[in-house]
């Protein structure tokens, strides 16, 4: 999705645009508000010019409650939770999370000890950048054959 239809669908008044800062440089992301008077953003989405050359969403972190997987599993689910519904790898890679392969998914974690009670403090869903260029731009060809 672009960015211009990310502020049409929910509303320039829901969302802002920041600067993660990760590692140093600049990250643009929007930061999308459900209510107006909500204090933390229940989804963040980051947003780069690449594959496509335009601004598009390229992963979301959702922080919300409300989200859910079709088995239940959300922020705020435990690890064990998690695990019992789904072939879990854990790391401490980029902080404690979980990923699931199956669902290319990672879950982040309160707790680094990887206890069954750590808990789901967000959920990321990485962007597929091939996948976006043959849904979005697929005249710039594959990837790898920029003109």
């Amino acid at each position: 999705m672009s960015a211009d239809d990310v502020y049409r669908l929910v509303g320039r008044e829901r969302t802002r645009l920041i600067d993660l800062h990760r590692e140093g440089m600049f990250e643009p992301a929007l930061e999308v508000r459900l209510a107006a008077a909500a204090s933390q953003p229940a989804i963040v989405m980051l947003v780069r010019e690449w594959p496509c050359i335009a601004w598009s969403v390229q992963a979301l972190e959702v922080r919300d409650r409300r989200f859910r997987t079709a088995e239940g599993i959300g922020v705020g689910s435990t690890l064990a939770e998690v695990s019992q519904a789904y072939t879990v790898r854990v790391s401490n890679e980029e902080g404690p999370h979980a990923r699931v392969e199956s669902l290319q998914m990672g879950f982040r974690l309160d707790d680094a000890s990887f206890a069954p009670t750590a808990k789901v403090t967000s959920i990321w869903l990485p962007g597929n950048p091939v996948a976006i260029r043959q849904a979005r731009c697929p005249e710039r060809g594959a990837l790898g054959q920029e003109r």
